[in-house]
Order: structure tokens, then sequence, then C-alpha cells
């Protein structure tokens, strides 16, 4: 098939990963090698090297601990290692997402004929220019020859946003992950959205209520029937034990979405103290897990009232709340949220597969950009100078004066900071820059090693340069097309400003 857009979104999650594709205007999740729509994060290395991914290598995680690792998203950006003991493999957190992307892409290649070059993948808000830059790693590894990122609230956004009229309105994206939590306010303004503001906790994910069962409830039941000395999930002699108990416990958990209560059953789950096979069986209720769940729920609710206050935000304000990850099933937490006093008062829409939606909104957006040139492998920049043109047209807006060249021609030598793919820029005089985000000439805060903007709150990715006082040049990588001469141009960024760099019109943003 000719493609003209990108077209495939891929979700690159804690737990699970999904990749869609946009057909014309409807969005197709493309199923795995177990016609399933999610591909389990979990790879496994045998003694032999080879490697396997998603569902069976999550089967492995029981057994084989120590060649078999998930969640390796929550690890991005670090320097931490994954040994596998069999092979003597050593992987870092890249390298194991490059694993989950390589499988989704022979998941095109199988379904649809397709050899994927080029692909959308979402990052959390919360992740900062290191997490980022190990995703774009890990999807070069994985044989894309370019890729871009779209935040996951943005996304979700895009999904619920597609083919329908949406106004100025404030929505909220509450996120509950395998591995974390991320409230996000957004606005739909002038046909983008924007992220006003967000708040996450990388401690508060679905994963540990699964662990929080397993402790207060399945554990000590097994302990009170057989003897199990130091029956606990740190100790390694039960490790295999506690993992085949967090994965009953995750499946029962779902099922408790539609029974008041699901009967946990383990033929086997491991050998007690005397060497006997100890075989358990567990009545897990709903009201027990709503008990041991409401304080995480509750944690979220005040980040998310947080996020809401900052920006003197309440529920009323709020055209809608969207719902995304596994915990959406559960209508325990569905209720809470929407209680106006406990809760957020919002009712939150799910109307949209909560774990494949982050896929279907980023498909949406590849929709919309252009496959032309973004298969090329990205050149290594090296220093240059590079001619603009910024001659004035009869009847068109002059640059100031003192920014008006004394030839037709200027040439500036240009030392890039970034990468090509993002801009090329000399150093910035400290005040005001221009946000992405927003679109808008905001300030900056450092925080760390990383610039935000003052005005939304987003990690300024792209601007991350020397400061002294000279001039600020840049020549932003987004292509776009000019108003007044309508061709299609690079603007160029002068102290401040955006100019045209065919006909040099001042361009409004």
């Amino acid at each position: 098939m000719s493609r003209t857009t990108i077209d495939f979104g891929i979700h690159l999650g804690a737990s699970n990963s999904a990749i869609a594709v946009l057909k014309g205007t409807q969005v197709e999740i493309i199923k795995n090698n177990d016609s399933m729509d999610l591909t389990p994060c979990v790879v496994y290395i045998d003694k032999n090297n080879n490697i396997l991914v998603g569902r069976g290598a999550r089967l492995r995680l029981d057994n084989e601990p120590d060649d078999a690792y998930a969640e390796f998203k929550l690890q991005m950006g670090t320097d931490n290692q994954y040994l596998f003991k069999k092979s003597g493999r050593v992987m870092r957190p890249e390298d194991l997402s490059a694993e989950v992307i390589k499988s989704l892409r022979a998941d095109v290649r199988q379904r649809l004929g397709e050899d994927l070059a080029v692909a959308v993948i979402t990052v959390p808000a919360a992740f900062e220019l290191a997490q980022c830059r190990a995703t774009e790693k890990a999807a070069q590894l994985a044989g894309l020859k370019n890729s871009r990122l779209i935040m996951e609230p943005t996304a979700a956004a895009m999904a619920y946003a597609f083919q329908s009229r949406v106004n100025k309105d404030f929505w909220l994206v509450y996120d509950f992950g395998g591995g974390a939590f991320d409230a996000t306010v957004l606005q739909m303004r002038e046909g983008t959205f924007r992220i006003v503001n967000h708040s996450a906790d990388n401690h508060l994910g679905d994963s540990l209520i699964d662990w929080e069962i397993v402790e207060k409830l399945l554990a000590p039941a097994v302990a009170s029937l057989y003897p199990l000395t130091d029956f606990r999930r740190n100790n390694p002699k039960w490790r295999k034990a506690f993992a085949r108990l967090k994965r009953e416990v995750a499946e029962a958990k779902n099922r408790l979405s539609q029974h008041a209560s699901w009967t946990v059953t383990f033929d086997y789950l491991c050998n007690d103290d005397n060497g006997e096979p100890v075989v358990f069986e567990y009545e897990l209720k709903r009201s027990d897990v709503d008990r041991l769940v409401e304080p995480y729920i509750q944690r979220t609710v005040q980040i998310s009232r947080q996020v809401l206050a900052e920006k003197h935000l309440g529920s009323n304000d709020i055209a809608k709340a969207i719902f995304v990850g596994s915990p959406a099933m559960a209508p325990y937490i569905r209720s809470h949220l929407s209680d106006p006093v406990h809760g957020l008062g919002l009712r939150l829409d799910d109307s949209i597969d909560p774990l494949t939606v982050f896929a279907q909104g980023a498909a949406i957006y590849a929709g919309n950009l252009s496959l032309e040139g973004a298969e090329a492998p990205e050149e290594e920049t090296s220093t240059r100078t590079y001619q603009i043109d910024l001659q004035h047209l009869e009847g068109k807006e002059q640059p100031p004066e003192e920014l008006r060249p004394h030839s037709s021609k200027i040439d500036w030598q240009l030392s890039p900071i970034v990468s090509a793919e993002k801009s090329i820029e000399m150093p910035e005089t400290a005040g005001m820059v221009f946000c992405q985000s927003c679109r808008e000439q905001v300030e900056i805060v450092l925080i760390g090693e990383t610039q935000y903007c003052v005005n939304c709150g987003v990690p300024m990715l792209s601007l991350q340069s020397q400061r002294n006082k000279d001039i600020m040049i840049r020549i932003t990588s987004t292509e776009t097309r000019c108003p007044f001469c309508t061709l299609s141009i690079y603007p160029v960024h002068i102290s401040g400003k955006y100019y045209c760099s065919e006909c040099g019109i001042n361009l409004k943003f």
C-alpha cells in the first residue's frame, strides 16, 4: 500500500503496548500473534539467546524470574541494567523497549504486509528529556528510521476529539496506568490541544494495588493453611509463589467488575517447608478489594484536585473527563470518582477502550503527518553557513529596523546545540522564548537540569541550550506554509519573533 502520511501510532506502555493504524476515517488496532489487541511488555531470553516478547514471556515471569523482565519502562532514561542469567546477556531499558517495538513491527508485517519504518510513539506527560531520548533510541534500535513522540494525554484527547466538534473546553485526562498515575488538564485552542497543567505520581500504579491485595489478603490466607517460614514477598525463596499470586489477582480483579466475588484457584502454588505441594483456593470479594483500593483512589483524587486548583478550575469547568488505564473497568473506582464529596464529582468517559486509546490517538496524529522525507535516516548535523533571504515584498510588513539587513542575503554561522530533527539554534537571550505547546512568548524556569514553560508547565525539550546575552537565531524544524507568499518554509526565530525565510514577513502565531 502506498502511503502519504505516517498513519501508525504506538503506545509503549509499562504493562502493555499496542499499535494502531489510521485507515481513512477509521482507526484499527493491529492484533498480535495471539489475536489480542495488547502485547504485554515482558521480555524473556533463554540459554540459547532466543528472545520471546509478550504473552509467552509473561508466563515465564513466574517460573524463570531471572530470565524474564517487565515494567522496564519505569527505568527509561536511567543507567539501570537487566541481567538475563541463563544467556548472560545484559540489556538496558531502551534495549528491552526496542524488543517490544520489534514485536509490534512484526505484527504489522504479518497482518498488513508492510515493513513499518516510521511511527508516532506515546510518552507520559511526566517524561523528561532523558526519558524521551531513551524512547527515541528504543525506536531506532527496533528498526524505525524515524519516530515522532506525542504525550499520552494529548493522544487520548485526540482519540476522543476525532471527527467531533470541540469547543474551547477544558478536559481532564485521568490516567491510572500499570506503573504510575497522571492527571492532566488540556484545553482546546485554535484547533489544537495544549496542556494547561499536569501532575504525576510514579509510585501510584495499578500494579501496587495488585500487590496490596496479595500481601493483605491472599498471602496471609496461604500462610495460615501451610507451614511456610517467612512467607513474604521480599524473601527470594518465595519469589515465584508471589509472582503467581500477583498474576492471578490481576486477572481476578478484572472479573470483579462484573461479579461480587471471584474464586482464585491454584492447583500448585509452591512447595511448603515439608516439600509438600501447596494447593490453594481463595474467594476474592469485591468489598474487600474496595476497602484496600480506596486509599490509592483517594491519592489520585487529591492529585487531580490539585491540578485543577492550581489553574483556578473546578469540576464545573471540565467539559469532559477521560478515564485511561485498566482500572477503568472497575465500577467501584468510577462510582468513587463521580462522588462530588469524596471524589471529583465527574463522570469519567471510557467509551473508547481505555487500554488502547493512546495508540488510537497516536495513529490519528500520525495520519496528519506527511510521510515525505520522514523515512530518510537522520544525518548528523555539522557546523555550516546558512543563507536566509529576508527580502521584503511590496505591501508586506517588514521586520524591525534594527534587524533589517544591509544586503539581500544574511550569512550566519550556526553551531547546532540539539539534533536537527528538533531545532538548530544559537545561544539564546535570558528572558522570553517561544513555547511550542502554548504557542506564546513565555519565560522559563529551570528545575534541576530541565527548563519548563512558566505558562503551561511543559518541559522545553527542544530549547536546552547555552545561556548568554547573544541574540538567538533559530531555524525551526517544523515546516509550514507562509500565508503571505504561500511558499513552504521553515520559520526563522530572531530575537523573540518569527519571520518567513522566503519573504521576510513577521509571522504571528
